[in-house]
């Protein structure tokens, strides 16, 4: 199942403490497969396959998520 998520950012609303001239994102979008969580991961989080760079996947905390959309 391709998914994607829609994350809030834990630093928008904590942007002063890194910078005066530039404001965060307020959320990032992530695109890819949803993967079985490893063995040491808990249920608060889920892995979306990623596939750029030199990551496979990304691990993504629950709470943040803000909305997510299914493709077929």
């Amino acid at each position: 199942m391709i998914l994607t998520v829609r994350m809030a950012n834990p630093v928008y609303y904590m942007a002063k403490a890194y910078a005066n001239y530039a404001k965060p994102a307020e959320y990032h979008d992530y695109t890819g497969a949803v993967l079985p969580n490893p063995k040491w991961l808990g249920n608060e989080c889920f892995c979306l396959s990623y596939g750029t760079g030199k990551y496979d996947f990304r691990i993504l905390k629950k709470e943040n998520v803000i909305c997510g959309w299914k493709h077929e």
